[in-house]
């Protein structure tokens, strides 16, 4: 069985799908999505919806929370977070489900399941999937919910006794696909892999790419973005 990591899609659809096609998933592979599935792109509902086909077929998919999900999760309950996930990207987001911002109940509930279903991290014996990071300040990383899905510039405090043999991969913060790969070189050292290759930013030098880390292969897959 592969364990197949993606990072932040952003609503790049049509990238998601070639992504996906290229690394060849199977029906007994785990899929992990790392969180930020919308907003910002060109296609977010097209993002839910191939995830929805990937479900229906059997694959088996693992959604995390990113702070664009928690942001989508909790606006209709808070109108400052409302106002914050409208320019962070949420705007297009309405837009592609057709709704505004007092529709958000139009939205078919298959949505709100799916939505409903992100986790704050996922654990294996030799891996620890998160969307953002870790904050080892704490005794226990993984009781701190918030940083989980927004904390940056964690790298050099990771707590090795703690970590054990576990490597963590993560989005979030997004970096050249030249850099993803030189943490791939060091992930026996550093345990930790950032597989945020700004998909949406693709109009930014350095950016443009969508990646999948395969953990049994210890690969790193990327397509470049096609919309």
């Amino acid at each position: 069985m592969r364990r197949i990591a993606i990072g932040d899609i952003h609503g790049c659809a049509q990238t998601f799908k070639k992504l996906v096609q290229k690394v060849e998933l199977e029906p007994h592979d785990e899929l992990i999505l790392l969180g930020d599935m919308i907003d910002r792109g060109p296609d977010n509902k097209g993002v839910l919806d191939e995830i929805l086909g990937l479900k229906e077929a059997g694959f088996k998919v693992i959604l995390l929370q990113g702070n664009h999900e928690e942001f989508m999760l909790n606006a209709h309950i808070d109108y400052f977070i409302m106002d914050r996930w409208l320019n962070a990207g949420g705007r297009r987001t309405l837009t592609d489900f057709g709704a505004t911002i007092d529709q958000l109940h139009t939205i078919d509930p298959v949505y709100w399941q799916l939505l409903s279903e992100t986790q704050n991290y996922y654990i294996t014996d030799h891996f620890i999937f998160v969307h953002a990071g870790l904050n080892f300040q704490l005794a226990n990383p993984l009781e701190a919910v918030r940083d989980l899905r927004w904390i940056r510039n964690w790298h050099d405090e990771i707590n090795y006794q703690w970590l054990g043999n576990r490597t963590i991969v993560h989005g979030h913060t997004p970096q050249s696909l030249e850099k993803v790969q030189q943490m791939l070189l060091n992930l026996p050292e550093k345990q930790v892999l950032n597989i945020d290759t700004g998909c949406v930013y693709h109009k930014l030098t350095d950016f443009g790419y969508l990646t999948a880390y395969d953990t049994l292969s210890n690969k790193i897959i990327s397509q470049e973005y096609i919309g």
